[in-house]
C-alpha cells in the first residue's frame, strides 16, 4: 500500500494557520467496512490536512489568489477523502501539493511587494522633506534669470505633486546654482551702495547700486543708511537695474 510522505512546505504552512489534523478515515456504517481495507491512516490525514489547507487559503487570501483550480481540488480531494481511495490518492496529493505552493509564492510576493512599497514610500517622504528645505532656500533669491525660473517652476511643481527624488534633485542643483552666483561683502567704515556697486569685484558700475538694495531689502531701509559690519548678498549675476539703463540713456556713463 502506498504511503505518501508529507512535504516540508505543507507542514509548515498547515502549522502557521493553525490547523488541525484530522485523523482516521471517514465513512459511516458499510461505508467504513467496505473501504476499510484499502485506507491507510497516512494518506487519509494527508489528504485532509490539504483540504483543510486549500480550504483556509481560498477563504483567507482570495485578493491575492484566483483560486479556481485550487477549488477543483479540494472537491476531488474530498471525494478521495469520502472514498478512500489509495490508487488515485498519489496524484491527487501531487496535484494538491502544487496548488498550495502557488498559493504560498503568491502570499511571499504579495508581502514583497507591499515591503517594497512602504519603503518607496518612507524615500519619497523623506525626499519631500529635504526638497521643502530646498524650497525655503530657493524661494529668497531674485532677478532670476529665464532658465533659472523654469528650474524653480519645474521644481515647485514636482514638490506640489509629491515627487520627492525629483524636486530634491531639480531645487538641489538650483541652489548649488543660485549660492555659487552670491558673494557676502561685509560693509566698511564709509562705505555706501554706490561705492560697492562701483567695485570691479563687485559690477564696476556704481549705477547698479539698486540691484545690491534690491537683493537685501529686509536689511536695508534706507539705501542712503548702510552701517560698518552689515553683511549684503551681492548677486554677480544680476541684470541691469532701471538707473543704469536710464544713465547710459542720458549719456552718464
Amino acid at each position: 500500500m502506498l504511503i505518501a510522505k508529507k512535504s516540508s512546505l505543507r507542514t509548515s504552512l498547515i502549522a502557521a494557520l493553525g490547523l488541525t489534523t484530522l485523523v482516521g478515515c471517514a465513512g459511516n456504517g458499510d461505508n467504513t467496512d467496505r473501504y476499510a481495507a484499502q485506507c491507510d491512516a497516512n494518506t487519509i490525514n494527508e489528504l485532509k490536512e490539504l483540504n483543510e489547507t486549500l480550504t483556509e487559503a481560498i477563504h483567507k487570501e482570495v485578493v491575492i489568489w484566483e483560486p479556481a483550480e485550487a477549488i477543483v481540488i479540494q472537491n476531488e480531494l474530498e471525494t478521495a477523502i469520502n472514498n478512500c481511495d489509495p490508487n488515485s490518492s498519489p496524484a491527487l496529493i501531487a496535484k494538491a501539493e502544487k496548488e498550495v505552493e502557488t498559493y504560498e509564492r503568491k502570499v511571499k510576493e504579495a508581502e514583497q511587494e507591499r515591503l517594497a512599497k512602504e519603503r518607496e514610500q518612507k524615500e519619497n517622504e523623506r525626499y519631500l522633506e529635504m526638497a521643502k528645505k530646498e524650497w525655503n532656500k530657493v524661494e529668497e533669491y531674485d532677478n532670476l534669470s529665464d532658465d533659472h525660473q523654469e528650474m524653480k517652476a519645474e521644481g515647485k511643481t514636482a514638490l506640489e505633486n509629491d515627487k520627492g527624488r525629483e524636486s530634491y534633485n531639480i531645487l538641489t542643483s538650483l541652489h548649488n546654482e543660485l549660492r555659487d552666483r552670491m558673494e557676502e561683502y561685509v560693509v566698511k567704515e564709509g562705505d555706501t551702495l554706490w561705492d560697492i556697486a562701483a567695485r570691479n569685484q563687485t559690477y564696476g558700475n556704481p549705477w547698479q547700486w539698486p540691484a545690491i538694495h534690491d537683493e537685501n531689502r529686509e536689511k536695508i531701509d534706507d539705501p542712503n543708511l548702510i552701517y560698518p559690519g552689515q553683511k549684503l548678498m551681492i548677486d554677480k549675476n544680476a541684470g541691469p537695474t532701471q538707473l543704469t539703463a536710464k544713465a547710459k540713456r542720458n549719456n552718464l556713463m
